[in-house]
């Protein structure tokens, strides 16, 4: 006779198992969601104090060098200022110079009435002069309509070039700026102008998606739907969408950041930092560059303008009227 044994009834712990890691997967992506905006701050402060690095940093040296000169050489100043006489050595001029130099200095940076502007500066200012008189004549061109296209194609060609010279230094990586712009007939941005020696796939393009999710799409898509700066700090990583601040268009606020890159053909993007600019329903301009990370709230300000530069001249040019054929 068969021994039927003890049927102990099934329990399902596989199933109860599931169970639980998913409400604690759920908990952990509630919470995950409700501290999200907090993972975007290490990134912006570092942006800040880049920025305030770059600003103030030479106005707190000269002050440490004055009062480091000044309390290193108390005993020789004091002597100085209060038995009236000449220096009697070399390093008495020194000190005195270097104590002068120092708290000058400091005047000089603490009222912002610095005497010297940077090399970008200047770069930039050269270009501002030379776009001015690209669009003069450009608003004041006759012509007909194949003539207006053709001077507009090569007005757009040498804004690009100059845009792509104010932002490289000497001894510096090269900065590339290339123009994307949107097909007439489809959700598409083609890249249709570049700088010279530009490392940029010259039959780039991007899909412009017609929901929010650029997963599949690049930081210029982005840049052209949501109509604000889009910065990628390094290549595929994350890409940041920048508000101006209210009142302060050298002050960018970011929002949620997106994972969205593109690769092009082999050989071609071997840049890392990118910053990309909306041109309104035309197109978008951006700027690339072998560097991880340089760019700063002067150069948002500066891409913002040559975007708009481009939007101008875009206008410009459909607003001429053709003589003749």
């Amino acid at each position: 006779m068969a021994n039927a044994g003890i049927r102990w009834p099934r329990i399902p712990v596989l199933g109860a198992t599931k169970e639980v890691v998913k409400k604690l997967l759920d908990a952990l992506r509630e919470y995950a969601e409700a501290w999200k905006p907090f993972s975007f701050l290490p990134w912006f402060f570092e942006k800040k104090w880049q920025a305030l690095t770059y600003t103030h940093l030479s106005r707190n040296v000269a002050a440490v060098l004055a009062a480091i000169v000044v309390v290193r050489e108390r005993d020789t100043l004091w002597d100085i200022l209060t038995t009236p006489r000449w220096p009697r050595s070399f390093l008495e001029w020194l000190v005195i110079w270097g104590t002068v130099g120092a708290l000058y200095a400091y005047k000089l940076e603490l009222f912002n009435k610095r005497r010297a502007i940077s090399d970008q500066e200047l770069r930039f200012q050269k270009a501002a002069d030379l776009i001015s008189d690209e669009l003069s004549v450009l608003s004041q061109f006759q012509g007909s309509k194949q003539e207006i296209e053709a001077f507009f194609d090569s007005t757009t060609s040498r804004i690009v070039e100059i845009a792509a010279l104010a932002f490289s230094l000497p001894h510096n990586p090269r900065v590339d700026a290339g123009l994307m712009v949107k097909l007439p007939d489809e959700p598409v941005l083609k890249l249709v102008k570049w700088s010279t020696a530009a490392q940029y796939d010259r039959e780039l393009k991007i899909k412009i998606p017609d929901d929010d999710n650029f997963d599949e799409s690049g930081p210029a898509a982005l840049a052209f739907v949501q109509k604000r700066l889009v910065y990628v700090p390094k290549k595929g990583g994350r890409v940041w969408p920048l508000g101006q601040v209210e009142g302060d268009v050298h002050s960018y606020w970011p929002s949620e950041p997106h994972v969205c890159w593109v690769e092009s053909r082999p050989g071609f993007e071997k840049f890392q930092t990118v910053i990309c600019v909306p041109i309104s329903d035309w197109g978008v301009l951006n700027f690339s560059t072998r560097e991880k990370d340089p760019f700063q709230y002067r150069d948002f300000a500066m891409a913002h303008y040559f975007a708009k530069v481009l939007g101008y001249a875009e206008s410009a040019a459909r607003a001429r009227t053709p003589r003749g054929n």
